[in-house]
Formats: structure tokens, sequence, C-alpha cells
């Protein structure tokens, strides 16, 4: 696979803590059921993917969307 060569920035925001009602929204979210439909082209790279990976190893997963700055600190 391929190393996440993007310019991206790290996020910057004025906010100073989590959103006061966060806990609320992501219940309501998680009661909601997933529309959008999965495109194909996504469906056959998981396919291909999850052939390679061993299911007893823990692993880390940076779909390079951003500067990687989160999966950094997870890893």
């Amino acid at each position: 696979m391929a190393p996440c060569t993007g310019r991206s920035r790290l996020p910057d925001s004025v906010q100073t803590g989590t959103h006061d009602h966060l806990a609320a929204l992501i219940a309501r979210r998680a009661r909601g059921e997933f529309r959008k439909p999965v495109a194909a082209f996504s469906v056959a790279a998981f396919a291909s993917f999850s052939r390679t990976c061993d299911p007893a190893r823990a692993l880390i997963v940076d779909s390079c969307c951003g500067g990687g700055e989160s999966t950094r600190h997870l890893a």
C-alpha cells in the first residue's frame, strides 16, 4: 500500500472543548440507519484489503483523508 503523501494541514479551531450536546447528537445518529449506498469500488477495495489482514492482530488504518496526525497519536 502506498504511503500517504498529501500536504494536508493540521486542523485548527477556536473551539476549546467538546460540543455541549455531543452525547445527544451521537445518540441520535446511532439510532438512525446509514442510508448512503456504498460504491462498488469501495466494496471491492475493502474486500481486497480485508483478505490481507490478520484478524488476530491489532491494526490501525489511516485512510489518508487528512494529515495523519490522529493516526500518529493512536500508533
